[in-house]
C-alpha cells in the first residue's frame, strides 16, 4: 500500500507536469503570435486573465518573454502591454524557389526575419543547377544561424508542387526549363547537416499571411498562389488543411471548362503558360520582362484566355470551400487594377448566377519573403512544442 509521502511525491509531480504544459501551451501562443497581449493570450486559450498575468510576469522574470509596445483591447478597451519572446531563444530558417530566384530567411522566436540570401535562377538553369542552388543557399543560412543562436530548430522548403514525396523532397513542376521531377531532400541536407521539412510553397504562403496579418481571425480563409502553378489553400480558425498526401488544392490541375477544350487552368492562366506561348511566338523576353509589358501582342494574347480562365479557377475553388474571404496573391499582381477587378467581377457574376453569397475577394502582394517566411514558421511548428517545453523545464 503507497504511503502518504509517496502520494504526496506523485502529486506534486502531477502539478508539476500541468504547470509545465500550460507554460509551453502559453509560450507556444506567444511564438505563433508576436506582440500578444495577456487579455488576447487569455480569450483565446481560455485561461483566465489573473493566471496569464501571473505566467507573464514570471516569464519576463526569467527572460524568456519580453515587452513591447502597449495595446489596446478592442475600440474602447484598456490597453495592455504586449510580450514576445526573447529572439535569442531560437530560430528557424526558411528557404523557398520560385520560378526565377531562391529566397532565404533566418526567422527568430520574436518572429523576425534576422538574414535573407536571395540568389537569381537564370533561365538556361536545368534541375542540378536549382538544387544546387537551393542548398546552397539553405547552407549559407543554417551556418549564419548557428552563430546567431544556440537554438537552430528547424530548416523548412517551400518548393512549387505537386509535391510528389515530402519526405525525399520530390516535386513535379514546371519552371522557366520546362516540366521535370526534381529531389531536393538530399542535396540540402548534405549542405546543412539537418533534418529538412518540405512543403508545398501554396502552405507556406497561406501560413505567413494569416500569422503575419490576422492571427486571431477566425472563420474560412482560401489563399490562392498564381505564379508557375495555381494552388488554394485553406486556414480553418487558424489551422492549415493539406489533405491526405500534403498537397491539397491544386486548381491548376483541373480542367478549363467550355472554350478550353482539353486543356487545364495550368495550362491556360499560369505564369509557365505565359512563357510558353512567347516561345511559341518567338518572343525573347525574360519572364519578369514579360509581366512589366501588359502591351506585348503576345501578354495581351495570353491575357485574352488567361483572365477568363483564372476567374473560373477561382469560382471552382470557391464553391469546393465556400469561404469567409479569399487572398489572390501571384503574377496578376504585376498587371494593371483593371484586370484584377475584371477577375472578381466574373467570380461575383457567376456566383449571383446560382445565389450563392460572394466572399471577400481581394489580391494581396506581399514581401518576396512571405514563402521563405512561411517555410520556416511550417518547420518550426513541427518541433516547437518539444523545444518550449525545454526552456520552460530550464
Amino acid at each position: 500500500m503507497p504511503s502518504d509521502s509517496s502520494d504526496s511525491k506523485n502529486s506534486t509531480k502531477r502539478r508539476q507536469k500541468a504547470a509545465e504544459r500550460t507554460g509551453t501551451n502559453l509560450l507556444r501562443y506567444v511564438l505563433d503570435h508576436p506582440n500578444a497581449t495577456c487579455r488576447a493570450i487569455a480569450a483565446d486559450l481560455g485561461m483566465s486573465f489573473p493566471n496569464v498575468c501571473r505566467l507573464v510576469s514570471e516569464f519576463r522574470g526569467s527572460g524568456i518573454l519580453v515587452g513591447g509596445a502597449s495595446k489596446q483591447t478592442g475600440r474602447r478597451g484598456p490597453r495592455s502591454q504586449a510580450v514576445t519572446l526573447r529572439p535569442d531563444l531560437g530560430c528557424s530558417v526558411g528557404v523557398d524557389l520560385e520560378a526565377t530566384c531562391v529566397r532565404g530567411v533566418i526567422l527568430d522566436f520574436a518572429g523576425e526575419v534576422v538574414d535573407v540570401v536571395r540568389k537569381p535562377i537564370a533561365p538556361t538553369d536545368g534541375p542540378e543547377e536549382i538544387v544546387s542552388s537551393v542548398a546552397e543557399v539553405a547552407g549559407v543560412l543554417t551556418k549564419s544561424a548557428r552563430a546567431k543562436s544556440p537554438n537552430v530548430c528547424a530548416l523548412g522548403l517551400a518548393l512549387p508542387g505537386p509535391l510528389v514525396d515530402a519526405e525525399m523532397g520530390r516535386v513535379r513542376t514546371e519552371l522557366q526549363f520546362g516540366l521535370a521531377d526534381i529531389e531536393f531532400v538530399p542535396a540540402v541536407r548534405g549542405a546543412c547537416g539537418m533534418e529538412v521539412g518540405v512543403f508545398a510553397n501554396i502552405y507556406c504562403f497561406a501560413a505567413g499571411h494569416h500569422r503575419m496579418y490576422s492571427p486571431r481571425e477566425k472563420g474560412i480563409e482560401m489563399v490562392i498562389l498564381d505564379r508557375f502553378g495555381l494552388a488554394a489553400a485553406v486556414v480553418w480558425n487558424g489551422r492549415l488543411y493539406t489533405g491526405a498526401t500534403h498537397y491539397a488544392g491544386d486548381l491548376g490541375l483541373l480542367r478549363c471548362g467550355e472554350g478550353y477544350p482539353g486543356r487545364t487552368y495550368r495550362d491556360v492562366c499560369t505564369g509557365a503558360s505565359l512563357l510558353r506561348l512567347a516561345r511559341q511566338r518567338d518572343v525573347d523576353k525574360s519572364f519578369q520582362e514579360l509581366l512589366q509589358s501588359p502591351n506585348e501582342p503576345v501578354v495581351r494574347e495570353w491575357l485574352r484566355d488567361a483572365v477568363p480562365a483564372f476567374a473560373q479557377a477561382i469560382f471552382a475553388a470557391v464553391i469546393a470551400y465556400n469561404p469567409d474571404r479569399v487572398v489572390i496573391e501571384g503574377i496578376f499582381n504585376r498587371f494593371p487594377p483593371k484586370i484584377r477587378r475584371q477577375i472578381i467581377h466574373a467570380v461575383n457574376e457567376e456566383l449571383a448566377e446560382i445565389g450563392s453569397r460572394p466572399p471577400s475577394i481581394r489580391f494581396f502582394e506581399g514581401d518576396d519573403l512571405m514563402g521563405a517566411r512561411g517555410a520556416a514558421l511550417l518547420a518550426r511548428d513541427a518541433v516547437a512544442d518539444p523545444v518550449l517545453a525545454e526552456i520552460v523545464r530550464s
